[in-house]
């Protein structure tokens, strides 16, 4: 009789695609952020805006390493997406810092980045990614508020990326769980149907003539 556990969908394997995919609409929308802002604001000067490219790029080869190991079927070691996860919050964060800080619209890249992670990792490894983004986001905007007024601003942005995280782990949870049922399901499946032919097995002739 088989043994072997149920299968469950391991939520890091199959979010490494959704990583990929989400890192590259990242380096491309920022650069095309970084550029706009250098052209429509006067006060950003040239080495701003080389440093802001160059953090942005490191982001794209890094993301590479990330599409060969899965090309060539390797498994990414589990603290590798969690380390390029934290540069990618990292690399937004800069780019927020050197254009302005509060200031920044940037700060929207925080979004999907969160919703990545959402569908990438389990719910506890989220709400620390979720918790860290909140507390250095709140630094950077606090020490940038040009307006008392804007902390109000400052707690609906916070509450939207709460949300967003939470909404789409939800999601996430519920496809993984409806996945999961349908692995048991065709395990319990083949199970009952070696166990029908085993018992359903022809008798040799030699044991019919004794």
């Amino acid at each position: 009789m088989n043994t072997n556990k149920p299968a469950t969908s391991n939520p890091l394997s199959e979010g490494q695609m959704v990583i990929i995919i989400a890192r590259f609409v990242l380096v491309v929308m920022c650069l095309f952020l970084i550029l706009v802002d250098a052209k429509n604001t006067q006060t950003v000067s040239f080495g701003v805006t080389r440093f802001e490219i160059m953090v942005v790029m490191l982001l794209a080869v890094s993301n590479f390493f990330l599409v060969s190991q899965v090309l060539t079927k390797r498994k990414i070691n589990e603290l590798v997406l969690y380390g390029m996860s934290l540069a990618d919050l990292g690399v937004i964060s800069v780019v927020i810092i050197a254009q302005g800080g509060f200031q920044s619209d940037v700060y929207t890249f925080y979004f999907p980045a969160m919703l990545a992670f959402a569908l990438a990792f389990p719910m506890l490894e989220l709400y620390l990614f979720l918790g860290g983004t909140i507390c250095l986001y709140s630094f950077i905007s606090l020490f940038t508020l040009s307006h008392v007024d804007d902390i109000q601003t400052l707690l609906v942005r916070i509450l939207m990326l709460a949300g967003v995280a939470i909404c789409a782990n939800h999601f996430a949870e519920l496809e993984r769980s409806r996945r999961n049922a349908l692995l048991r399901n065709q395990l319990v499946a083949q199970q009952l149907s070696h166990t029908d032919v085993e018992s359903h097995t022809p008798v040799a002739p030699s044991m019919l003539a004794r």
